[in-house]
């Protein structure tokens, strides 16, 4: 695999709160305790969830003790709860931003293909009308012609292809900021 590829980057950064030299006990409550929400997390809420999650007799609520057994809070502080909790909402942070930034990537692409389908047919419909003009100005006698339709007509028609290259123009704008994104994309997952 490449250096400094995002998959080289997300294998370093879950190594901290991977299980490492935990015991199997200690694994269960610190993903009990890692997988609370930061405001809410505690050693002491952490050790409540995870003793209901064995023993189905315990009264969490009427716990009576304001801290949690010793050799729980003992495996909080050898395996580094705190740390590793931290490291893990960071990636966390790091993935939902990432995922946010190629929605947002992804909804500019289905926008400007929208808008280059909208400007194609915007014009394809200018052009018809401009064939319909024509036809129309063909089959008319030179008196029936009248001196406000004419601009009229072709006016209509050039407003309606401005408003397609402007559509069109708009579009292809877009393209060049997804280019942009995708070059700063690329540069974050590098640095």
């Amino acid at each position: 695999m490449e250096q400094g590829s995002e998959a080289d980057f997300t294998d370093t950064i879950t190594a901290i709160w991977d299980r490492d030299d935990d015991t199997d006990r200690s694994w269960v409550a610190f993903q009990i305790y890692r997988n609370m929400h930061p405001g809410e997390r505690t050693i002491l809420k952490a050790y409540l969830a995870y003793r209901s999650s064995y023993d189905p007799d315990f009264d969490a609520e009427n716990f009576p003790h304001s801290a949690p057994p010793g050799s729980f809070s003992q495996w909080s502080t050898d395996y580094d709860w705190r740390l590793r909790a931290e490291a893990y909402d960071r990636y966390l942070d790091i993935v939902s931003r990432h995922e946010g930034e190629r929605e947002h990537v992804d909804q500019l692409a289905d926008y400007r293909a929208r808008s280059l389908e909208f400007a194609k047919q915007a014009q394809e419909s200018a052009r018809k009308m401009m064939e319909k003009i024509n036809k129309r100005l063909a089959a008319l006698e030179p008196e029936e012609i009248t001196a406000g339709l004419i601009p009229k007509y072709i006016q209509s028609v050039a407003v309606l292809f401005d408003k397609a290259a402007e559509a069109e123009a708009r579009a292809l704008a877009v393209d060049r900021i997804l280019e942009e994104l995708d070059a700063q994309n690329r540069l974050k997952v590098r640095n």
